[in-house]
Order: structure tokens, then sequence, then C-alpha cells
């Protein structure tokens, strides 16, 4: 197993420095990574020979199942040595899709903002998303060392990360780097490709940058009885859509962009609207639970157009029910549903009947 540190971890070493250095263009990156990622790969058929296993058919599915970056990695190998591959429905299928690129970092101190380059080598997938080698390959040989040290192949675990909560310091005053060498080869292909990023620092972690000043996005509101739909538009702006675009689920994204309607006003003015084309109240009913299964007293808590607007700006459902019971109170609702029940099942019940609005 010398192998895998002579020759598979020292290129993945190297290839980490190549990438630190301020030179591109020589093409040092794209060979010294491919290299690396070669050795990574094709380790698999040394591992398998020292089990005395199938590699294809035994031991690439279980390295797959433990880490699916294995076979992209796989992928991207073969693409390279054979310029375009299609067998088994690859997830990278030429070596044309494999780029050196330049990104460009976003981050903020109390001076504004500042821009930090970086050199990557950018794979784009059939799916168009784009993959960065240097997150594969840190994948796989994290996997190669779980496996060696928990099989007592090797004599010690190591584990390489990617720390991006680390934030670089601000390069001069200027705040955009200037420390990058760009070398034209006269026996290369000159081709200069650029991606933009921004730090988050909520999630410390750099994300995707949306090369728009702000964005218009819909938002519609429905009458369930109906179906007719009220439409309006919430603009973002550019760090309000950078962050929209960050998050990962549609629960989130739509939760945000309600929150920004609220914000902006526009979702006041569509259930202003929707008051007065549909009467509409919105959850303004308030429940009492009788004392045998399915008895339930409702009562609908009339709000006034500045009761209205105050109650639908609020963001956080537990402060709307706080609301509602604050008004309800003032209005005599509460006094009207407790008499009621008194009524209807004869039993005393208080303002605590409400204790989960309070």
């Amino acid at each position: 197993m010398s192998h895998f540190f002579l020759g598979v971890v020292n290129s993945f070493q190297n290839y980490a420095k190549v990438q630190q250095t301020k030179v591109f263009g020589t093409g040092e990156d794209i060979n010294t990574g491919l290299h690396a990622a070669t050795l990574l790969y094709h380790f698999g058929e040394h591992y398998a020979k020292y089990k005395k296993e199938h590699f294809k058919k035994d031991v690439k599915p279980r390295l797959i199942k433990k880490c699916s970056d294995y076979q992209i990695l796989g992928n991207i190998v073969d693409a390279s040595k054979h310029y375009e591959i299609d067998r088994n429905n690859p997830v990278v299928t030429s070596a044309s899709s494999i780029k050196e690129m330049i990104r460009v970092i976003e981050y903020e101190d109390n001076d504004g903002e500042y821009r930090v380059l970086e050199k990557n080598i950018s794979i784009l997938s059939n799916n168009n998303e784009n993959l960065y080698l240097i997150d594969l390959m840190v994948n796989v040989i994290n996997m190669w060392f779980s496996i060696l040290y928990s099989e007592n192949i090797i004599p010690h675990f190591k584990k390489y990360t990617i720390d991006r909560s680390i934030i670089p310091p601000r390069p001069n005053k200027t705040g955009i780097s200037d420390d990058l060498k760009i070398i034209a080869s006269s026996f290369l292909p000159f081709h200069l490709e650029f991606e933009f990023f921004k730090y988050d620092n909520v999630t410390r972690n750099i994300y995707p940058k949306p090369l728009v000043s702000s964005a218009r996005m819909p938002i519609s509101f429905t009458n369930s009885l109906t179906n007719e739909k009220i439409t309006s538009i919430v603009e973002l702006l550019e760090d309000e859509y950078f962050h929209f675009t960050i998050l990962k689920s549609d629960e989130d994204k739509e939760k945000y962009l309600h929150e920004k309607a609220i914000e902006k006003g526009v979702l006041i003015e569509m259930y202003k609207e929707a008051r007065q084309k549909w009467n509409y109240r919105g959850a303004t009913t308030l429940a009492i639970s009788g004392p045998s299964e399915g008895d339930l007293l409702t009562m609908e808590v009339e709000l006034d157009d500045s009761e209205f607007v105050e109650f639908h700006s609020i963001i956080d459902e537990s402060s709307k029910d706080k609301y509602l019971f604050k008004v309800a109170k003032r209005n005599g609702t509460i006094d009207k549903m407790l008499a009621e029940a008194k009524s209807r099942w004869n039993i005393d019940y208080d303002e605590s009947v409400f204790s989960n609005m309070f």
C-alpha cells in the first residue's frame, strides 16, 4: 500500500499546492489536477488486487455506494483520456467540459466589499451543474483514508477539509485582488473564464453570485373558494436576491419571499385588494374545545382596516396569535366566547383557555 502515500496522497497534495499558486494560464493546474484525479480513481484497481476481488464487478460498486463522487471522478478521468465517453450514463461525457477557471469571491468588511481571486478546475456536468475537481478529490481521498484505516491497511487516519469559514483579509485599499499573474502561453490555446461568488456570513460559505442588481419576483394570492388570483411583484435588491438563491428548499424560498413581500408592503396591498374584492379576513377565527370529542366553539374576530393591516404585517405566527387575542379581548370577542361556552356546556372557562396565544 506504499503506492497510496507515495503516489495518490503526494499527487493530491501537489495539486493542492499548485492550486494555491498565483499563476494562471500555464496549464500546470489542469495537468497536476487530472494526474492526481487519475491516481485517486485507479487506486481502486490496486485496492481490488490487494483484496483479491474483481474491481468492476465487486469493488467499484461498493466504492460508489460509499462515495458517489468516486464515479464522477472516474467519468472525468475517462473523458480526459478518451475525450468523449457514453457508456453507463456518465455524469461527465466530454473533456471539453473540463476547464481552468478564475473564481472571483466577494467578501465584505467594515470598509465595504472586496474581492479575492482563486484558481479552480470546473467541470460542467450533463445536467448543467458546475462541479469542482478539488471538491470531488477531497471527498474521494477522505473515502480512501476511511476505508484503509478501518480495515487496518494503513496505520493512521487523515481527513482533508476545505474550510470556507476562514475569511481572507482585504487584499489592498481598492478591495480588488491584483496578485494573480495571468500568462498566455505560446503553445497553449488561451481561454480566460471567470466565475463569480459571494461569501455568506450566516452559513459561512460561498455561493454563486447572480449577476443582477435586482430581481422582480412574482407572488400571488388565491381565493380558496373561487380560485381567483391576485398577483403582484416583489422587487428584491442584489443582496436579497443572493440570499434567496442560496436557500435550498422551495419552502424556505417561499417563506423568505413572503417575508419580503410583507416587509416591502406588497402583501398588505394584495390583502387590501382581497378584502375589498372577496371580503377576505385571513386566519382570524378563535376556537374553544368543548368537553366531548368534536365539541368546538368558533368565533370570527372582526378587524377594522388599521387592525387588518397591522395583523397581516406581522411575520411571526405566534406574534400574530398574540395580536389577534389582544384585539379580541379589546373588542369583546373573548367575553362573548366565554359566555357562549358557559351557555353551551355549563363550564366556567377563563382566558387561560387561549393560553396557546399568549
